[in-house]
């Protein structure tokens, strides 16, 4: 079978696979795209275009004939196709795209923009039938980074003029802007410098090549020789010019010199004649630095480069400089000497000082591999941390590409602008096999799913210098590609996630919609001969996870399987026969075997079935796996299970019954089950929220051997970054259950409950997004949900179906923005904020009262039925609301929505509303300013705990805040959540009446006959009875509030570059603690003195400023 059969057969089952199901597979993806109904036809192809776009213009021309054999005519009306400049977009590189009925318009500010533009719509034409189309759509878009650049290794692996101009037309079309061109090494100089001709005639040509990898004692045996000439340099300029790409030259100094100094041996230390080197590696051979006819000898050949390249910017290398010639030189140790410089670090950075010096007289601006900053990266170098004296200038354009990533932000804080090309990500030479086994290989093969997964600014980067990396690189260095087709499997597609990489903004990446969209590249490429289907990473395409496209979301959970802690129950002997079963106590791989020595025994008689209730120890969201032993009967065997988050729920059953222990249901997730476990196998299965499950065996008269039963645990692998310590126990534990509770429900979205109702209910979320931003600091699952529901909810409309959940959502995104200082997220808001807050001014009447929909008007669920205390409610969220839209409006410095949220907020302070003898009502009146705090703390502490929910608990505790009642509040935080606690729970429930307490028994235990039973027993609404969720994410009020007011810790600046640390110890004797920033960890430590005074320990990581009472 031939490449082209096989390609076509590879086609076909992609497209079998649903891959062209969205017909938008754009590379880089836009950042915003809206389509509407509706296909144009080309009948003919009219174009025209504006003064300024003739390159552009005939660059379409060209395209749509090479794409589509299409010609076309320029005409001055009545085109379908046009090229318009605007000055509407501020980035150069901004473009619109307009389909519809008119035909194609493209708008840009900038011929680069309209450039831009056409490779866009280069994607979105298609052929159907014998007609080229395009679906009606708008695309707006514009670059995440300005720096998108591809870097050639032509210096050890030669390749010439032809397949630099093909690689030119394939970036052209990625849209990277910058070809980096590395054209002299140790082993060729490929550049033609006129006044130095040997730097060609002997440094262009080495004898022979190294294959398979460092180590190899292999060599090819055969000449390499080529370089540029001058004119073909020009050439190749031009081209890459009318393609709107950069060119920048790398011309290597001080190391990787071995070629130079093999041309004119004076150059080096040593002065004796070298040979270009064949071998790969890290050499030793450098410049002699301390020489002024060597500097003059650089000088020279940079007014030379200068000429030949318009770019503002020189790459001089610098990476990988042996300081061993230079140690070993006494002409170059009295220049150190005399120039009071300290170590050969230093030197090297006193060296490229004086290069950058030398550019920027010239108008030009160097840049370095970021060695240059003089840091400590390479084993081979001494460290000189601290020693330095000599800094790099702040001119230079540092380009980093290894080293820990803390150098990353040293190198910003020093005011470098940077290029971010970490070896891990984005050495394309890393995609590949390792060739030689034997051979010790030090990289780590990069998949296409990694290079797409780079980001060039890092996750926790300090908001502050993330303006200083203004991009990415990817670079495909030379040494083991001695052939084009050999380069072409490394290159291939992989330069295509670096280049969306540095297009498309973060929020908009998706590496499935990207693998899908890479068919048009493969068409293209194959077509060209550039890649075949035998490649590899073709081959890559088949492996399963990367056949589904759009039907397969990629798991963000990790999963571990738990053994049960302890048996809480089993059936007595005449309901059937279990042996052994503390064996499934023993730790388990749940790999069945034919053994059956250590299996749990359950036997079932006619009459009698048996059964076991399993503990687990802890609150999980997941299911079951079930091994089984060898039997007599291969039959399956039915078995029902009984998934409970209490002891009393997976000893129910599903009833008709609103209390008791016939009111378990099966909603939202199956928990009562009747399945078959297979012979001598494994079953997995349930997906719910669950700490207890009891297993009956249902088929008579059979004997079941239990290899292993163990609970499947689906959670998200983050760290703790918070933390909370103090000398009350009862407290630490509070707060920890909190987390957990919290931790448990950020599944694929962050759920009210794991158990019930597993849905983004974002009034619910405000107290979770709280201890999200307390403990865990920026997790994408947060804006994932928001931005789920706001997706969900056209305006106008309710969030929810629910008027004050909208509210919430504008609060949580005040409240994300404080704590992550994420102002990209916060600003793709803001189009729906300001229609959302024209909304709820509909629903204000004259007199400044809320008149929201008569349906769905919700606080909690203890509210329900009192209607004033809900109105009193709605008022108090929607001045929260308007409040936070207009500090919103203040950090984006928006006047439109400045203006509106001032305009409105005045208007609804006009009404003041009479405020009702209840909790929920009084809290919220507090906090948002509608009634005296002090007031509303007499309210929130009478009665103590009673009338307290779990979910407006939280605003009840900020209301005692506010009143200054911190040691109240610490007491009901103790008796209301811990009362939880003392009932066995491990997570935090949607409600709890108080006074239920005293008479409870506890959810870890049988309750004995006659007793309350207060899950089965209690709960109102629409959590009555076994309904009721034990894991309940709105309930988990106290960490945050612990963190914020004993601890003490409050943001107040976005992304907390300013915070208060204010502790209330209230009776505490010490409490210590961290807290998650975006610029690091704050630590902290009180303790109280014999005065009463607070003794601190504060530490904040740099970017941070603290205020301290």
């Amino acid at each position: 079978m031939n490449h082209k059969t096989l390609f076509i057969l590879w086609i076909l089952t992609i497209i079998s696979l649903g891959t062209q199901a969205d017909n938008l597979s754009i590379i880089p993806y836009p950042n915003s795209v809206v389509t509407h109904p509706g296909t144009y036809k080309f009948e003919v192809c009219h174009l025209s275009f504006d003064k300024g776009l003739k390159n552009e213009a005939t660059y379409l021309e060209s395209m749509l004939k090479e794409d589509f054999d299409l010609s076309s005519t320029t005409v001055k009306k009545g085109a379908n196709i046009r090229l318009l400049l605007s000055p509407q977009f501020k980035n150069v590189e901004a473009y619109r795209l307009q389909i519809d009925k008119e035909g194609v318009t493209i708008t840009a500010s900038s011929p680069q923009g309209v450039f831009y533009g056409i490779q866009t719509l280069r994607q979105v034409l298609q052929m159907r039938g014998n007609k080229l189309c395009a679906d009606y759509l708008i695309i707006e878009d514009e670059p995440a980074f300005r720096w998108r650049a591809f870097m050639l290794d032509d210096a050890r692996a030669f390749k010439g003029k032809v397949v630099v101009k093909q690689l030119l037309d394939e970036m052209a079309i990625l849209k990277m802007n910058t070809f980096h061109w590395h054209l002299t090494e140790d082993q060729g100089w490929r550049i033609e410098i006129k006044k130095y001709p040997k730097l060609t005639e002997i440094g262009g040509t080495r004898d022979s090549t190294q294959l398979n990898w460092y180590e190899s004692t292999t060599f090819d045996g055969t000449p390499l020789t080529g370089y540029y000439t001058q004119k073909e340099i020009r050439e190749i300029v031009r081209y890459a010019a009318d393609r709107h790409i950069t060119i920048i030259p790398e011309i290597e100094m001080p190391g990787h010199a071995s070629a130079a100094i093999a041309a004119y041996p004076w150059l080096g230390t040593s002065g004796k004649t070298i040979k270009v080197p064949c071998a790969f590696g890290v050499l030793s051979e450098a410049f002699n630095v301390a020489d002024p006819k060597v500097l003059s000898f650089l000088e020279d050949v940079l007014d030379e480069v200068i000429e030949l390249f318009p770019s503002k910017i020189i790459h001089i290398g610098g990476d990988e400089v042996k300081y061993e010639q230079w140690k070993n030189s006494p002409v170059v140790q009295q220049f150190m000497k005399e120039k009071h410089i300290g170590s050969p670090a230093e030197l090297q950075v006193w060296f490229t000082n004086y290069i950058c010096t030398y550019l920027q007289s010239k108008g030009r601006r160097m840049m370095g591999w970021n060695d240059v900053t003089g840091d400590k990266l390479h084993h081979y170098h001494d460290s000189v941390e601290g020693s330095m004296q000599q800094k790099l200038s702040s001119d230079a354009l540092v380009q980093f590409w290894t080293g820990d990533l803390h150098l990353l932000q040293k190198a910003a804080e020093r005011g470098h602008e940077i290029v971010n090309s970490f070896h891990e990500y984005t050495y394309l030479n890393y995609n590949h096999d390792k060739i030689t086994p034997g051979l010790e290989y030090t990289f780590a093969p990069i998949s296409l799913e990694k290079a797409y997964s780079f980001s060039p600014i890092p996750k926790d980067f300090p908001v502050q210098w993330r303006n200083q990396i203004i991009g990415m690189g990817c670079q495909m260095w030379g040494e083991w590609i001695p052939t084009v087709r050999s380069m072409y499997k490394m290159v291939y597609p992989y330069w295509a996630a670096h280049a969306e990489t540095g297009w498309t903004r973060e929020s908009k990446k998706d590496y499935i919609r990207f693998r899908n969209a890479l068919l048009y590249f493969i068409t293209r490429w194959v077509g060209k001969g550039y890649v075949s289907v035998s490649d590899r990473w073709m081959q890559i395409q088949h492996k399963m996870e990367n056949q589904f496209g759009p039907q397969m979301e990629k798991e963000e959970l990790t999963t571990t399987y738990l053994i049960p802690k302890r048996v809480v129950w089993t059936s007595d002997s005449t309901q059937g026969g279990i042996k052994f079963s503390e064996r499934l106590l023993i730790p388990n791989s749940g790999q069945t075997y034919v053994n059956t020595d250590n299996c749990c025994i359950l036997d079932s008689r006619k009459d009698a079935q048996p059964g076991i209730l399993l503990d687990f120890g802890k609150e999980l969201q997941g299911g079951l796996q079930i091994s089984t032993g060898i039997r007599p009967d291969t039959k399956p065997v039915k078995v029902r299970l009984r998934f409970g988050e209490s002891v009393s729920e997976a000893m129910s059953s599903v009833g008709v019954e609103s209390t008791g222990l016939l009111s378990a249901t099966n909603d939202h997730a199956i928990r009562d089950m009747i399945v078959e476990l297979p012979w001598l196998g494994n079953l997995e299965i349930g997906n719910t929220g669950f700490r207890f499950v009891r297993i009956d065996l249902v088929d008579k008269d059979v004997t079941l051997p239990l290899n292993s039963v163990r609970a499947i645990f689906k959670y998200r692998d983050i760290p703790y970054l918070g933390s909370f310590v103090s000398d009350d126990k009862r407290l630490n534990k509070i707060w920890e259950t909190g987390v957990y509770t919290v931790h448990l429900n950020m599944q694929q979205y962050l759920w009210d409950g794991i158990k019930r109702d597993r849905l983004v209910w974002i009034g619910d979320l405000h107290p979770e997004v709280m201890t999200v931003n307390t403990v865990f600091g920026n997790q994408p699952v947060v804006a994932k949900s928001l931005d789920f529901v706001r997706d969900n909810t056209p305006l106008p409309g309710w969030m929810n179906d629910i008027s004050s959940y909208s509210l919430w959502w504008i609060i949580i995104q005040r409240d994300l923005y404080l704590y992550q200082g994420n102002s990209k997220y916060l600003n793709e808001q803001k189009s729906y904020l300001k229609l959302l807050l024209k909304q709820i001014e509909a629903n204000i009447d004259a007199q400044g009262r809320e008149q929201y929909p008569a349906a769905n008007r919700f606080l909690d669920w203890p509210t329900s039925g009192n209607t004033q205390a809900i109105h009193v409610g709605l008022q108090s969220l929607t001045v929260w609301a308007v409040m936070a839209a207009s500090q919103i409006a203040e950090w984006l410095q928006d006047n439109e929505l400045k203006d509106h949220s001032s305009h409105l907020l005045q208007k609804i302070e006009e009404y003041t509303p009479e405020i009702p003898h209840n909790k929920q009502a009084a809290s919220l009146s507090a906090l948002s300013g509608l009634a005296d705090v002090q007031e509303m703390g007499k309210v929130v502490l009478e009665n103590g705990a009673n009338d307290f929910s779990t979910f407006y608990g939280y605003y009840m505790l900020q209301c005692l805040a506010k009143a200054s009642r911190y040691e109240e509040a610490l007491d009901l935080i103790s008796d209301y959540w811990g009362g939880m606690l003392d009932l066995g729970a491990t997570t935090f429930w949607e409600d709890l009446k108080y006074s239920d307490l005293q008479k409870a028994s506890r959810i870890d235990e049988i309750v004995p006959t006659g007793s309350y039973d207060i899950h089965a027993d209690g709960g109102a609404y629409c959590y009555k009875g076994l309904r009721h969720s034990l894991c309940h994410g709105w309930a988990s009020g106290p960490t945050s509030w612990l963190s914020q007011h004993v601890l003490g810790i409050t943001p107040l600046e976005p992304g907390c570059k300013v915070v208060k640390i204010e502790p209330h110890l209230g009776h505490l004797k010490w409490v210590k603690g961290t807290f998650p920033t975006p610029y690091g960890v704050i630590e902290v430590e009180h303790r109280k003195l014999g005065d009463g005074s607070i003794s601190s320990d504060i530490k904040v990581p740099a970017g941070v400023t603290y205020l301290k009472d």
